[in-house]
């Protein structure tokens, strides 16, 4: 029983540490961080998953795990993968 609540303590201490060195990598090169891009990288957004009272999502948090789905849209559309690359 103490092994494994040991462990149990050592994985959320783990979880936290990582989510705060996330956190501090993200507010240090965010766009007026120090070590911020000189060409920020676009920015995009999702509907939180707060509600209201109605179920309306009305906040807009940051999408960290976007994806434009390019290479996917390209082998749909029969155009390959090569090909869609110089388009960019």
């Amino acid at each position: 029983m103490r092994y494994n609540g040991m462990l149990k303590q050592l994985n959320n201490q783990h979880t936290t540490t990582l989510r705060q060195w996330r956190t501090a990598k993200l507010y240090l090169t965010c766009e007026q961080g120090p070590w911020a891009e000189r060409k920020p990288n676009l920015i995009h957004w999702k509907l939180s998953n707060v509600e209201n009272y109605s179920r309306m999502r009305l906040k807009l948090v940051q999408n960290y795990n976007f994806n434009s789905h390019q290479e996917a849209s390209a082998l749909r559309d029969n155009l390959g993968e090569a090909k869609w690359l110089w388009c960019l």
